[in-house]
């Protein structure tokens, strides 16, 4: 994980995605417990890529 100054929806989908990409490419399935903070939603994902990529199943 990064520590970063703020905690954006895009800095968080951008987290995701390095999450998914690097650390955990092979894995089939990935359980992901998020806190309740407003930016953890799928949103935030389509805010920081483009559909296809924020809705693509790894």
């Amino acid at each position: 994980m990064v520590v970063r100054e703020r905690r954006t929806a895009v800095d968080w989908a951008v987290e995701i995605q390095r999450l998914l990409d690097l650390d955990y490419p092979e894995c089939e399935t990935l359980t992901l417990i998020c806190d309740q903070l407003n930016t953890h939603k799928p949103a935030s994902l389509y805010a920081a890529k483009e559909a296809p990529y924020a809705r693509r199943k790894v």
